[in-house]
């Protein structure tokens, strides 16, 4: 929830880059797939990186 969290609050105050690389280390983060906060991530990244899918 965390990186969630981190990636969204980038987002609001309008710095893309850094919640498009909060989402990416979180996508890294094997151990965190099952968690339904990591599709959202995943859901984002494409948003704001599409060139990342």
């Amino acid at each position: 929830k965390a990186y969630l969290a981190t990636g969204q609050a980038f987002e609001t105050l309008g710095k893309k880059p850094e919640a498009a690389s909060t989402y990416r280390e979180m996508l890294r983060t094997g151990t965190l797939s099952t968690y339904p906060e990591f599709s959202t991530a995943r859901d984002r990244l494409k948003v704001l990186d599409p060139s990342s899918s």
